[in-house]
């Protein structure tokens, strides 16, 4: 995603940041797939990246952005200036998320629901982080159940609610089990943690938010872009 300077220049919205076009790359982008998103070769005042994959920002896949302007990674080595509770290492992913919490509700308990690859349970206490637990997202749900056994097909991920009560097909109930399975373990989550904290504001964010949104429970806010967030805070902490 790329920041016009009209939004970088301040906090940007949740709003703001939804209306953006999402810009997608592969593993390893090529000088070539820079110039397709970047064409008229401007100098950029910063890249900011956060990716559990990405390469340091010296590596040679950066080298078409460094180029234009200082390339940063967002990583666990630097302590940020919150306190954060975690016993593994916090990916950078989550992270972000965490930053994210802390610009959007510095006062308030929060909680972000990450569905991506994996689902991730990010929680805010009383302005302390904590990196909750993480299960598999749909992908891997489907995926799974394909590779772990002999006959089941490889489903592809649904793009909303699907029929549960008799699916019409093999493909069909792969689908509504990861999709209702994930749903619930997400309802799961939320009442786990409002039982604890009654007030708390819930995030739902991640690559698989559109599959997932139309079923959200009220009182959970869909923002896909949550960690788009947590980078704009971290870049603006002199990072």
């Amino acid at each position: 995603m790329l920041l016009p300077a009209s939004v970088a220049s301040t906090q940007p919205s949740l709003e703001a940041l939804e209306v953006l076009p999402v810009h997608y790359l592969p593993a390893q982008p090529s000088a070539e797939d820079w110039s397709r998103i970047l064409p008229d070769g401007t100098a950029l005042e910063g890249v900011w990246i956060c990716d559990a994959q990405a390469q340091p920002s010296a590596a040679a896949e950066w080298s078409p952005l460094a180029e234009r302007g200082p390339v940063y990674c967002l990583e666990n080595t630097k302590k940020p200036p919150f306190q954060v509770v975690y016993g593994g290492n916090l990916g950078p992913d989550r992270l972000a998320l965490a930053w994210a919490l802390q610009a959007l509700q510095p006062k308030n308990d929060a909680l972000a629901l990450s569905v991506g690859t994996c689902l991730t349970v990010n929680a805010q206490i009383q302005g302390v982080f904590h990196g909750g637990p993480i299960s598999p997202g749909l992908h891997l749900r489907l995926r799974a159940m394909h590779e772990q056994t002999a006959a089941l097909p490889l489903a592809q991920i649904p793009a909303g609610p699907v029929e549960w009560t008799t699916p019409e097909s093999t493909e069909g109930a792969l689908q509504a089990g990861a999709f209702y399975g994930l749903q619930a373990e997400i309802s799961d989550w939320v009442e786990r943690w409002r039982t604890k904290s009654p007030e708390i504001v819930i995030y739902l964010t991640g690559g698989d938010v559109p599959t997932l949104a139309t079923t959200l429970k009220k009182g959970i806010f869909a923002a896909p872009k949550l960690a788009f967030v947590g980078l704009w805070a971290w870049s603006n902490e002199g990072n």
